[in-house]
């Protein structure tokens, strides 16, 4: 848990240097500012719950469908050029954390507790955060770096100008 808080709190510090002066940098600062604060809050009310507790099962759910409901907005946040892989990053995630939720929840609502559902929402909770790490690194500056990962790098000033068939540059 203490690397999710290092991994919130490096995304959040790293949006706010990044959003100077340009609106969409300045919103997606906003937006991931939100993402960080609610996920530490939801990690917090894990720990703080009462595992002996009747009713510790239900309130685990219920912050995992608050938790899928973050990774939701994460996925759906307009991302700047800048961060352009964070937008798939961000969307694989939810798409992981939908699965962990979904697969939690036959786990404890099932009459039988069946290991192998509860392996599976265990891998999938951990894809998704493993996402939200790599859109830390990526907000870092650094390259993520896993076996499962290929990188591809673009150069925004490397185009080839419209020509007409002759040859000659089109300006329009």
């Amino acid at each position: 848990m203490k690397k999710i808080n290092i991994i919130f709190t490096t995304i959040l510090c790293l949006c706010f240097f990044t959003a100077c002066s340009n609106p969409e940098l300045e919103q997606y600062n906003n937006d991931m500012s939100l993402f960080c604060e609610n996920m530490s809050g939801l990690k917090e009310s894990m720990e703080a719950i009462d595992t002996n507790s009747d009713s510790s099962t239900d309130e685990m759910l219920s912050l995992l469908n608050d938790m899928e409901a973050e990774f939701k907005f994460l996925s759906e946040m307009n991302v700047p050029k800048e961060f352009a892989s964070n937008k798939e990053l961000g969307y694989e995630a939810y798409e992981y954390m939908k699965a962990a939720v979904r697969m939690y929840t036959d786990y404890y609502s099932g009459s039988e507790l069946n290991d192998s559902i509860l392996d599976a929402a265990n891998e999938n909770y951990s894809r998704a955060m493993k996402r939200v790490n790599y859109i830390s690194l990526l907000l870092q500056g650094e390259m993520p770096t896993d076996d499962d990962i290929s990188v591809t790098e673009e150069n925004a000033y490397d185009f080839t100008p419209v020509t007409d068939s002759a040859g000659d540059i089109n300006n329009e």
